[in-house]
C-alpha cells in the first residue's frame, strides 16, 4: 500500500446556520452523504500515546478503515499520514482487519510487541457531511460541511458534543491556496468561520475521558527547534510565526471549547515569542507587514486583559487578603468580585477567537509565513551577535538606575528584559559562549522578579474597579506599599549582577 498524507485545514463554523454554511460554500456544488466513525484504542490509549489514530467509517453504503499518524505540520495546516483501506460492505460494521494496513507506521507498532487484541471502541461520531470540490488558484480542493455530533460512552452514561465545521482537504496543488480559499470563506457574512486545528480524535479522545482539550506549551525548546544556524534571518522568522500560530490557534479551540486560564496563558506565550521574533529578525518593518504587527498587538492585548485579572483572582488577590487582616466578609466579597470580572475578561478572549477579526490575522498571518522571504537577510548564525547587543543596550539603559524609576519606565524595563530572553532561548545554541543558559537563567530569575512587581502593579490598579470598601482599600494600599519597595530593590540587585556578567554572543 503507498503512503498517503493528508493536508488540510479547518474551519470551526462558531455562528451561524448550516443553511446559511451552505450558501457560503455552494460553488462547491455540496452533496450530502452520512458518515458515521469508530474510534478504537487500547485500554492505556497505546494509540494516542504513540500518535496514531484508528477508525472504521460508514461513508455512505461503503465501510473504510483509516489509520492516521501525526506527522510535520505548517502552522495551521497539519500534514498527516494517512491510510485507508475499503472493508466488505454489509448492513453491520465488519471486524477490524489490520492485515489489509501493510504499511510502514503499523509495522512498527507490531514490531515492539504492540497487543491488538485489546482494541476497542473509545469512541464514535454521526456526521451529516456535504461535500464538493472546487478549484482554488492552482488547486484542486475538497470541501466539507460537517454537523452532527461525538460520541461516548463514560461510567455507563452516554456524553455527546456537537461538531459544527468546514474542512478543507488538499487534493492536488498548493498549501497556500487552502488559505486563500478560507480567507474568502471567513469574508462571508451569513457565517462566522475560524481556523482551527483539534481534531475530531482529540475531541473524541476528551470527550471519553471527560477532560479538557490538553493546553499545547509555548515552550522555549519547541520555538528553538525551528531555528538553525544556516537559516537566513527571515526565514527564521516565518518558522516561528508558524510554530507560534498553530500554538495560538490549538489554545484558542480549547477556549472555545472549556474556557480554562491555561490555555489563554499559553496562547498569550505564543504570541509573545512571535512578536519578540518580529521586532528581533524584523526591526526596521521592512518584512511583516504593519497590519499583521497591529492586529498581532491587537490579540494580544485581549488576551492580556484576561491573564491580568486571572492572576489577580487567583494568586495576587488571597495573598493580599492573607497578609491585609480583613474581615471574613469583605474579604469573601472582593473575591468574588475579582472571579466575576475574571469570568467576564475570560468570557472577552473567547469572544476575540470567536470573530472574523481573529479569522482574518490568522489566515493573513499564514500565508505571510509561506511568501517568499527577501533575499539580501543574513545567515542567523552571523547575525546572531549583532540582533542581542541592541536588545541588551537597551535594557540595561533603560534599566539604570533601576530603583529610582517610576512604574511606567519599570513596566518598560520588564518587557525588555522578556524580549531579550525570548530572543537568548532562540539564539543561544549558536553563540561562542557556552555560557548562554546561565544568562538565560539569571534572566529567568529576573523576569520571575519583575513578573512579581508588576503583579503587584497590576492589583495596585486594577482592585479600585472592584469597588472596595474604605476598610478594604485602605489594607490593600498598606499592602502594596510594604510589598513593592523589597520587589524592587530585589530587582536592582538582579538587574546589577546581570549586567556584570559577560555576554555570550562576545567571542571569548
Amino acid at each position: 500500500m503507498p503512503d498517503s498524507t493528508e493536508i488540510e485545514l479547518k474551519l470551526a463554523l462558531v455562528r451561524g446556520t448550516a443553511t446559511a454554511a451552505k450558501r457560503a460554500l455552494r460553488a462547491a456544488a455540496l452533496q450530502r452523504t452520512a458518515i458515521d466513525d469508530v474510534y478504537f484504542d487500547t485500554p492505556d490509549a497505546g494509540l494516542r500515546r504513540r500518535g496514531l489514530v484508528l477508525r472504521i467509517r460508514r461513508d455512505g453504503e461503503r465501510w473504510l478503515q483509516t489509520l492516521k499518524a501525526s506527522g510535520a505540520s505548517s502552522g495551521i495546516v497539519p500534514v498527516r499520514g494517512e491510510w485507508e483501506v475499503r472493508l466488505e460492505d454489509g448492513p453491520s460494521m465488519p471486524a477490524l482487519d489490520l492485515e489489509k494496513l501493510d504499511i510502514a507506521p503499523l509495522r512498527e507498532l507490531l514490531s515492539t510487541g504492540f497487543e491488538t487484541t485489546g482494541l476497542a471502541p473509545v469512541f464514535r461520531t454521526r456526521i451529516t457531511r456535504r461535500r464538493g470540490n472546487i478549484v482554488h488558484g492552482t488547486s484542486a480542493i475538497e470541501v466539507a460541511l460537517d454537523r452532527g455530533e461525538l460520541r461516548a460512552l463514560v461510567d455507563g452514561h452516554g456524553k455527546r458534543q456537537p461538531v459544527s465545521e468546514v474542512e478543507l482537504e488538499l487534493k492536488s496543488g498548493r498549501a497556500e491556496d487552502l488559505l486563500g480559499l478560507a480567507s474568502a470563506l471567513v469574508l462571508r457574512r451569513q457565517v462566522t468561520l475560524v481556523p482551527a486545528l483539534r481534531s475530531k480524535a482529540e475531541r473524541g479522545y476528551a470527550l471519553a475521558s471527560s477532560s479538557r482539550l490538553p493546553v499545547v506549551h509555548a515552550s522555549a525548546r519547541g520555538f528553538a527547534q525551528h531555528v538553525t544556524r544556516g537559516m537566513t534571518t527571515a526565514d527564521a522568522l516565518r518558522a516561528v510565526v508558524r510554530h507560534g500560530l498553530g500554538i495560538a490557534v490549538a489554545n484558542a479551540d480549547a477556549l472555545r471549547s472549556a474556557p480554562a486560564s491555561e490555555h489563554v496563558h499559553q496562547a498569550r506565550v505564543a504570541l509573545r515569542r512571535m512578536r519578540s521574533a518580529v521586532r528581533l529578525f524584523d526591526p526596521r518593518g521592512t518584512d511583516m507587514p504593519a497590519m499583521l504587527v497591529t492586529e498581532l498587538r491587537w490579540l494580544a492585548r485581549r488576551l492580556g486583559r484576561a491573564r491580568d485579572w486571572d492572576v489577580l483572582a487567583d494568586t495576587t488577590l488571597p495573598a493580599i487578603l492573607e497578609s491585609a487582616g480583613l474581615g471574613d466578609k469583605p474579604a469573601r466579597t472582593l473575591s468574588r468580585a475579582a472571579r466575576r470580572t475574571r469570568n467576564g475578561a475570560l468570557a472577552r478572549a473567547v469572544d476575540a477567537v470567536s470573530s472574523r477579526r481573529y479569522s482574518n490575522l490568522v489566515l493573513h498571518l499564514a500565508q505571510w509565513s509561506l511568501s517568499d522571504p527577501p533575499a539580501t537577510t543574513p545567515s542567523v548564525g552571523a547575525a546572531a551577535a549583532g540582533l542581542l547587543e541592541p536588545a541588551a543596550d537597551r535594557l540595561f539603559s533603560l534599566a539604570r538606575p533601576f530603583d529610582q524609576l517610576g512604574a511606567r519606565r519599570r513596566h518598560r524595563v520588564r518587557i525588555h528584559a522578556k524580549r531579550l530572553r525570548y530572543a537568548l532561548d532562540l539564539l543561544h545554541e549558536m553563540l561562542p559562549s557556552r555560557s548562554g543558559q546561565a544568562y538565560i537563567d539569571a534572566l529567568a530569575s529576573l523576569q520571575d522578579t519583575l513578573g512579581e512587581m508588576n503583579d503587584a502593579t497590576v492589583a495596585h490598579v486594577l482592585l479600585p474597579s472592584l469597588h472596595p470598601g474604605r476598610q478594604s482599600m485602605k489594607a490593600l494600599d498598606k499592602w502594596y506599599r510594604r510589598t513593592e519597595p523589597g520587589v524592587v530593590a530585589r530587582a536592582a540587585r538582579q538587574l546589577r549582577a546581570l549586567r556584570r556578567r559577560p555576554r555570550p554572543w562576545h567571542a571569548a
